[in-house]
């Protein structure tokens, strides 16, 4: 290759990989709107805190009555973050291709439950949608829909904990491959893979919710509901952090093989 063109190719690609590291950036932040659209939607809505699953229907459609406007707009949020949470876990699995050995099993996991919780973020948004346009139905109709709305929300953590243990797993692979404790040979610090570890345990209660009525592992408990939906939060916002704070980072790998 003619030495006099490398140089405006070797540019060309840096500014490729600039712009490319912009576009990550920009899809790892939407990480930090998905929960404002999810948790932001619930208080518009009139879901925190919900209902005791004690409440008789007719309370169940007079709440829905009083806060008609605000579930439409809590529906279109939830329905809004099968934008933002695709966007966000697609940046996350590219960083997560970076861990050097890392398994490529691990990533197509990631991918798939990334796909469900997606999917579970949009059924119930479409159920809200549905529940608050004809308030003129049985109060029972109603009611069931609701059920359906706080089961969707409360109960399916399994996708969230898929992507916190596949994500400890890829950085307790990255260490055990590596001893060496510097910064430039790992991707992520040891802390996210144990908090990655941790946060879904915590939301285990969840699965529970739909045999009991009161109590802290009911729908609306602090067992089943607050310390899951704080811990899927914070989930959220952990991997955004760390995932927008290495988007610029070079490792060691990376840097021997732009020099080879």
């Amino acid at each position: 290759m003619n030495r006099e063109n490398q140089p405006l190719l070797l540019k060309g690609r840096r500014g490729d990989k600039q712009f490319a590291r912009k576009i990550d950036k920009a899809c790892i932040i939407a990480g930090y709107f998905n929960d404002l659209l999810l948790f932001g939607g619930l208080l518009i809505g009139g879901y925190l805190p919900i209902l005791a699953p004690t409440t008789s229907v007719d309370d169940v459609l007079e709440h829905y009555r009083k806060w008609e406007r605000g579930i439409q707009i809590c529906g279109t949020m939830w329905v809004f973050s099968g934008i933002t949470y695709p966007f966000f876990a697609s940046a996350v699995s590219k960083q997560l291709k970076r861990i050097p050995g890392i398994n490529p099993t691990l990533v197509t996991a990631w991918n798939m439950a990334s796909m469900a919780v997606t999917m579970l973020v949009l059924i119930p948004g479409l159920f809200m949608c549905q529940a608050a346009y004809r308030l003129d139905r049985s109060p029972a109709v109603t009611s069931m829909l609701h059920d359906i709305i706080i089961i969707y929300i409360v109960v399916p953590f399994t996708p969230l904990a898929v992507q916190g243990w596949l994500v400890a797993l890829a950085v307790y692979q990255d260490y055990a491959g590596d001893r060496d404790p510097s910064p430039s040979r790992h991707l992520f610090p040891r802390w996210v893979g144990w908090f990655s570890l941790i946060a879904p345990i915590l939301m285990i209660p969840a699965c529970a919710a739909h045999f009991v009525y009161s109590g802290p592992l009911a729908w609306n408990g602090v067992l089943a509901f607050w310390i899951p939906a704080i811990s899927f939060g914070i989930q959220v916002n952990v991997m955004s952090y760390a995932s927008f704070s290495v988007i610029d980072k070079e490792l060691d790998h990376e840097q021997e093989s732009l020099e080879d």
